[in-house]
């Protein structure tokens, strides 16, 4: 095998393809209590205003992540953006 070859299959640990895209692989996995129960009702946290490209809509939510102040930040393919979510609020920003 090439230097090169090798080189790409390094690059490529911790993603995998789907349907022609590269989607990075999920982190490390959160320990879920075997007997962990879950609320029947849920709530909506971000979007929840049908699919488009204003601020206070997502269109085609491609990653999701979390921080530690329980902000949102939601990649979105579709309005070729990262949007913002901070608790409680009703519109998304996009960080500079």
């Amino acid at each position: 095998m090439s230097e090169a070859a090798i080189q790409r299959r390094i690059d490529n640990l911790g993603q995998r393809y789907y349907d022609g895209a590269i989607i990075p692989m999920r982190a490390n996995a959160i320990d879920i209590h075997p007997y962990a129960t879950w609320s029947k009702n849920g709530i909506t946290v971000a979007g929840g205003n049908e699919a488009g490209i204003a601020i206070h809509q997502i269109y085609w939510a491609y990653g999701l992540y979390v921080d530690d102040d329980l902000t949102i930040y939601v990649v979105e393919r579709g309005s070729h953006r990262i949007s913002e979510w901070k608790s409680g609020a009703t519109n998304g920003t996009v960080p500079m």
